[in-house]
């Protein structure tokens, strides 16, 4: 009897170290994976027509910052852009405008499909003061959009394909929100990258009227192409009609010219982004949270119960968590140096309580009650030899 029960115990040993060992293996490859610090730039040209093509993983930024022409004075200023989204429903940011100092001084981008522009202030003392500007129902897969972004010291209107969409006295935008590294098709600090083609952008330190916004959308529609006149207020024109190379050039003003990286890569990537800047308040982040509380409940649960019963540590419980915390550190730490993924701490947070709450179950008297009834080791059963 002795020796069945000692059998019984190796084979009890041998199948939790197994569940341990493929639950921390699942967790590390679903946390790195795909381990690739260079993946390829999937934003390539179309080649037979104008534009460039923006697969899931696709970004390109300017070849140096822009520079404001006077830097004292705060100019009125236009976005323009022409582009076919990939999706009708998506998040990711199109086109951005990034400093050290004021990271998020413009972003254009979708969510849900819906189309947003988002600024903080330009003085850097106010830079955590967000304002966005929101137009519903703009994305549809494969449709062409023209949209123009133009602001004076008074008033911000969005032009979709020619018409004013949105108008707001409160939300503006000067000359130095268009400074710093341009980046496209994906924020400056974070994996988001945005799918579909992209026409045309064209930067001015001017606001652009609607019979301007108008003319611009009209020749599109009526040609398929991107033509746009020199432009004396002109800071940067790119028709994207290269077809070939590495190099988007401006066609006019004093902006750099844009780089097609051959890898994808972020701007500068967040490093253990903090929960405050991560939060965000929809369904897909919860969604996350939920999902990555659940990811880290069995390694709580399995190693509670490995550290307890085999091992016989008096605090497995605290040991299981702890864990938790530094296997969720280690993937976080390495996801800095992957761009497809993203660095930051809410996921240090809600992995550690994953495992905490699989560590307290296995804890727990129903647990026990449960083990004692299938005959397994239970946490109490500290007699269980070693050897």
């Amino acid at each position: 009897m002795a020796s069945h029960d000692t059998n019984g115990t190796k084979v009890y040993r041998r199948i939790l170290l197994g569940l341990c060992l493929l639950t921390l293996c699942g967790i590390l490859a679903a946390g790195l994976w795909p381990f690739n610090p260079h993946p390829k730039n999937e934003a390539s040209w179309l080649g037979n027509e104008d534009g460039l093509l923006f697969g899931d993983y696709g970004t390109i930024m300017s070849a140096s910052p822009f520079r404001a022409v006077n830097p004292g004075e705060e100019l009125p200023c236009s976005f323009e852009i022409w582009l076919e989204p990939g999706a009708t429903y998506d998040s990711n940011v199109i086109a951005a405008f990034y400093t050290h100092e004021n990271p998020q001084q413009f972003r254009l981008g979708q969510t849900a499909d819906n189309l947003y522009i988002r600024r903080s202030s330009p003085d850097g003392k106010q830079s955590g003061r967000m304002s966005i500007l929101t137009v519903n129902h703009v994305f549809r897969q494969g449709k062409r959009l023209h949209v123009v972004v133009s602001s004076d010291k008074e008033n911000t209107t969005i032009y979709v394909n020619g018409m004013a969409a949105q108008e707001s006295r409160e939300f503006y935008l000067t000359n130095r929100n268009f400074t710093g590294e341009l980046v496209i098709g994906n924020s400056p600090e974070e994996n988001n990258s945005w799918n579909g083609k992209l026409r045309g952008i064209a930067i001015y330190d001017q606001a652009l009227g609607v019979s301007e916004v108008s003319e611009h959308f009209d020749a599109w529609a009526r040609e398929g192409r991107v033509e746009i006149a020199e432009h004396k207020t002109a800071l940067a024109i790119y028709p994207f009609d290269e077809r070939t190379g590495s190099t988007v050039h401006n066609r006019a003003g004093s902006g750099p010219d844009l780089n097609i990286p051959p890898y994808y890569t972020i701007y500068d990537p967040m490093f253990l982004e903090p929960p405050w800047r991560e939060f965000r308040a929809n369904w897909d982040y919860c969604k996350d949270v939920i999902e990555n509380i659940a990811a880290f409940i069995p390694l709580g649960l399995f190693f509670c119960a490995y550290l307890s019963t085999v091992l016989r540590f008096k605090h497995a419980i605290l040991i299981a968590v702890i864990l938790g915390g530094m296997v969720s550190l280690t993937i976080e730490v390495l996801q800095a140096f992957l761009p497809m993924r993203d660095s930051g701490m809410t996921d240090i947070i809600t992995n550690t309580t994953g495992a905490a709450i699989g560590a307290i179950l296995y804890g727990s008297r129903f647990a026990q009650e449960l083990l004692a009834k299938i005959g397994a080791p239970t946490q109490q059963q500290t007699e269980i030899p070693l050897e």
